[in-house]
């Protein structure tokens, strides 16, 4: 999951945590709001009735107000008992209505529900909200009381208030939800298009850095790390290039000496047959790490620039018949066959020196991973758009496991062998990279014990 996508859904879930909580906060505290207001309406409503007691008449005086019963009285379920637990003035609304009483002489607040039989067809469940409690005057007990109220509107207003919280909610939710994709994609566009400037960094650039927009905050910071990190690559590669072209140029002058000095002293006709065996065996070594110490310079040079390649426009089939006859020798010696099954006329746009060292490298290794006496052939022809040249041999093959492997430097599939013939393992790497430079492709298909076939497919000149 994309970081992006992660601090939305933070951003998204802690928002719908805590308006929750805030909104169900709410709720239950203008609940218990609206409960405590009904409740000190009624402990006012005992308390003003305890009030008009008179002691002379030894009766509450509010009875004596038949306006007041009919009218104050009537929104209330009300019951007066005396000192002596007699009813002595209950509401009409308790003549409807089936409420379970607390015991007496207790102060209880309370909430139930109560039956409203409104008609003999019909009834009605409410909620009442219920005070019961003794009244005084002057310290002494005049009576006891039980009043309340249905509080089906409050729950009508709270019901109002959740939904309009929920609403709110999810409103507020929805908002949240695009802010913080909004917020979170500009805060992330340092990071994309810092990525999208790493990216385009190669080693063909290293010199190039990142731009830096803001050094102080952490994305700064990191950019002027990667800087850093960058910096050191260049360093390390120019190092290794430089080691490469000195070592290189250190190797091959003493070789090249020692190379000449032993050919002239070949002629020395003092010097016996046996140690002249010997410098042979000596300057075919010498040759081998020269060949060794050029391929491997070629590929270093490819890993920092990209290779002066001089292209032009050339026959396909002059340049394999070119490899065929230098090649020929070598599979003399071995009484091996080079057959051509097809030189097909076909011009390409290519590097002539490095398809002939492709070329040569790809019949080299033909000849020799081909038992003596085996048959090499060789084909060029054109296929719609393409120059297509098979390099197929009847050799000891390749096994299908090291297949993805063999482009690999310094790859030897068969390593005992390779060390006997002079491989070293560059000379199918310096093939995929010749390939590549011409953008052409190659395709191997080798059979253990029966031999393999080198495929390449070069685009036709538009």
């Amino acid at each position: 999951m994309k970081i992006r996508t992660r601090l939305v859904l933070w951003y998204f879930f802690a928002s719908l945590i805590l308006l929750l909580t805030f909104s169900l906060g709410t709720y239950l505290g203008m609940r218990q709001l609206l409960l405590n207001s009904l409740d000190n309406e009624l402990d006012q409503m005992r308390d003003d009735i305890s009030k008009t007691f008179n002691t002379k008449t030894n009766s509450f005086e509010v009875l004596s107000h038949p306006f007041f019963l009919e009218t104050e009285f009537s929104n209330y379920y009300l019951i007066l008992f005396d000192k002596n637990n007699n009813k002595i003035f209950q509401s009409k609304i308790t003549q409807i209505t089936n409420i379970d009483l607390p015991v007496n002489r207790v102060d209880t607040n309370y909430t139930t529900t109560a039956q409203i039989n409104k008609a003999k067809t019909s009834s009605e469940k409410l909620k009442f909200r219920i005070v019961a409690g003794e009244l005084f005057n002057n310290g002494e007990v005049t009576g006891y009381l039980v009043i309340g109220q249905s509080f089906e509107k409050l729950y009508e207003s709270m019901d109002t208030l959740l939904s309009v919280l929920l609403i709110s909610v999810a409103l507020a939710v929805f908002i949240i939800l695009l802010l913080s994709n909004f917020l979170t994609a500009r805060s992330l566009n340092p990071i994309e298009h810092l990525i999208k400037q790493t990216q385009q960094i190669s080693r063909e650039n290293l010199s190039e850095r990142l731009e830096v927009q803001n050094p102080v905050d952490e994305i700064g910071k990191l950019t002027n790390v990667l800087n850093g990190l960058l910096k050191r690559l260049q360093d390390a590669f120019n190092k290794e290039q430089e080691f490469m072209a000195d070592a290189a140029h250190e190797l091959k002058t003493p070789l090249t000496v020692l190379r000449t000095h032993w050919e002239d002293e070949l002629s020395n006709k003092e010097l016996p047959n046996t140690f002249k065996e010997k410098l042979v065996n000596d300057i075919e070594t010498i040759t081998r790490l020269s060949k060794l110490i050029n391929n491997l310079l070629l590929l270093s040079n490819s890993e920092y620039s990209p290779l002066r390649s001089d292209f032009e426009r050339l026959n396909l089939s002059d340049l394999v018949r070119e490899v065929i006859t230098n090649t020929k020798v070598l599979a003399e010696l071995k009484n091996q066959s080079i057959n051509t099954v097809e030189l097909s006329q076909v011009l390409i746009q290519g590097d002539r020196a490095k398809l002939y060292q492709l070329f040569f490298n790809l019949m080299d290794n033909a000849i020799k991973y081909t038992q003596d006496g085996g048959t090499i052939s060789i084909s060029v022809k054109q296929e719609l758009n393409s120059a297509i040249v098979e390099i197929k041999d009847n050799g000891i093959g390749i096994p299908e496991k090291d297949l993805p492997n063999i482009f690999r430097r310094f790859y030897r599939v068969h390593k005992d062998r390779s060390k006997k013939l002079g491989g070293n393992g560059l000379g199918l790497a310096i093939v995929k990279l010749i390939v590549d430079i011409h953008n052409a492709e190659i395709m191997v298909e080798s059979q253990t014990g029966k031999g393999t076939s080198f495929i390449l497919k070069f685009p036709l000149p538009t």
